[in-house]
């Protein structure tokens, strides 16, 4: 049986709460695409900058042939299977975090990615995936001229 959260006055019902809503964001995440769900699966990082973005997805235990990666305009979509569990049929779980079974996630990116340039590798559990942006898409430095007045 789960203990309640204890505040300076004794139980504390928000604490409760945010713990709820939580695990029913978790549980959402494998049914639901990304915009439903909070923590959504598997865990990705995108960093921004003026000639690409870099998206770093956690797939441990994953193989590279399970993967497939996609563009479509500004859209990035990632696609694949996470391995099921290693225990016997009759195992009693103790503990069931890791989800297993198939996933898709997508990713908005603030411009257009030049496809045919990408780059995708594989590291030790990580994808990471160069898009670069397409040269007429960057930021461009705009000279100010200096008037004299006269």
């Amino acid at each position: 049986m789960l203990m309640p959260a204890m505040s300076a006055f004794g139980f504390d019902p928000f604490v409760q709460l945010r713990r709820l809503e939580r695990d029913m964001d978790r549980l959402f995440s494998s049914v639901l695409g990304e915009e439903e769900a909070e923590f959504a699966v598997p865990a990705l990082n995108v960093y921004l900058g003026d000639d690409k973005a870099r998206v770093v997805v956690r797939l441990p235990g994953v193989q590279l042939e399970d993967v497939d990666l996609s563009t479509t305009g500004n859209r990035l979509t990632i696609r694949g299977e996470l391995p099921g569990s290693t225990a016997r049929d009759d195992a009693v779980w103790l503990r069931r975090e890791r989800i297993s079974g198939p996933f898709s996630r997508s990713v908005d990116l603030p411009f257009r990615v030049e496809a045919e340039k990408a780059d995708a590798r594989f590291e030790n559990g990580l994808l990471i995936i160069d898009l670069p942006r397409p040269e007429e898409d960057r930021p461009h430095r705009i000279e100010i001229k200096k008037i004299e007045a006269k």
